[in-house]
């Protein structure tokens, strides 16, 4: 999915008219000047001031706000494009926004792992975290317990979808 930003213009907003553009994250340099042109054909004659009132994209990108530096906001576009939407949530609903974006401006990116697993036992599992247990005794274990305890170091959390997400940044 292609992320774009409505970008208003605020002297057509403030006259009560609502004016803007559906622009497409691609790069900086190119975001500016669809602005630009936009604020040149405004209803409102010197307009110069914008701000973006919405975004569209898979996941929420809204904590960029009103005034995003396009710069960042491309970079961590271009991260999530690597990344399936489950991964992408997983990395919205447990890391703030500015880690997001540090993590997605790091030229090591590739450090960032993000798994997501139907339930702590498959994570568990994955990980061979049982090696050893004989099986008739893996069935006594607390899972969640022992998923809290084995992945302390990492981020981890339940998506919407019941799904259970792991992340690690080095």
């Amino acid at each position: 999915m292609t992320a774009q930003i409505y970008v208003a213009c605020l002297s057509s907003y403030n006259a009560g008219r609502l004016y803007g553009k559906w622009i497409e994250v691609s790069d900086s340099d190119t975001m500016h000047k669809e602005v630009a042109r936009m604020l040149r054909l405004s209803p409102e004659p010197h307009a110069e001031e914008w701000a973006v009132h919405d975004y569209d994209y898979d996941v929420s990108l809204s904590s960029f706000g009103e005034c995003p530096d396009f710069d960042d906001l491309v970079a961590v576009v271009e991260m999530f494009e690597d990344m399936d939407e489950q991964e992408r949530a997983a990395v919205v609903g447990c890391v703030h926004h500015k880690d997001i974006v540090r993590i997605a401006n790091d030229p090591h990116r590739l450090d960032l792992s993000v798994r997501v697993y139907g339930d702590e036992f498959e994570a568990l599992e994955e990980h061979n975290a049982f090696e050893g247990v004989p099986d008739h005794v893996v069935s006594y274990i607390d899972e969640r317990a022992m998923f809290r305890d084995y992945f302390m170091d990492y981020m981890t959390g339940r998506l919407d979808d019941g799904y259970i997400y792991v992340l690690q940044y080095h």
